[in-house]
């Protein structure tokens, strides 16, 4: 009987080589699926920010660099493209900084849960820093928080505000 048995246990399939099969099916047929999505119009920036770069001694992708290029300035990984004027309309940042001499601009405040604001990726920023200066030079990225400095350069009153930081263009 125990010899009867045994040879039952050898002719009995295993289940664990189908389970790996099927995972790495499963793998191979979600993958494409899950990828980032592909970019219909403009520059490809996914792929841009994929290319190897070296600085510092070391090789990096573009995007961390970009990434942390705008950390460095901004002291944020994102650039907010829209945001409230001095009236409380919501816009373009750039285009109620030309309406309204760059006063009374804010981010979107405390209570406007609603608003999300359109943001530039990393990536996206610095290939316009590269390929369109005149362009870059209107985003709100430069943070300056010195009073005196403030009041050197007569920037007090303009700018764009987030919680008492106050963001400059390159143009101011």
């Amino acid at each position: 009987m125990s010899d009867e048995s045994k040879q039952s246990e050898k002719q009995k399939p295993s289940i664990v080589p189908w389970i790996v099969f099927g995972l790495c099916t499963l793998l191979f047929a979600v993958k494409p699926v899950l990828s980032p999505p592909k970019v219909k119009e403009g520059f490809d920036y996914l792929s841009f920010g994929k290319l190897p770069v070296l600085l510092g001694g070391r090789v990096k992708p573009l995007d961390s660099v970009a990434r942390t290029s705008l950390l460095q300035i901004a002291g944020q990984q994102r650039i907010a493209l829209e945001g409230n004027g001095p009236k409380g309309e919501w816009d373009n940042l750039y285009k109620l900084h030309q309406a309204g001499d760059g006063k009374g601009l804010t981010y979107r405040k405390f209570y406007q849960f609603n608003k999300r604001p359109k943001k530039l990726h990393p990536t996206e920023w610095l290939m316009e820093v590269l390929m369109k200066p005149s362009v870059a030079d209107r985003r709100f990225i430069f943070r300056i928080d010195h009073p005196e400095l403030l009041g050197e350069l007569q920037l007090e009153e303009t700018g764009v505000d987030m919680s008492g930081l106050r963001f400059y263009t390159f143009e101011q």
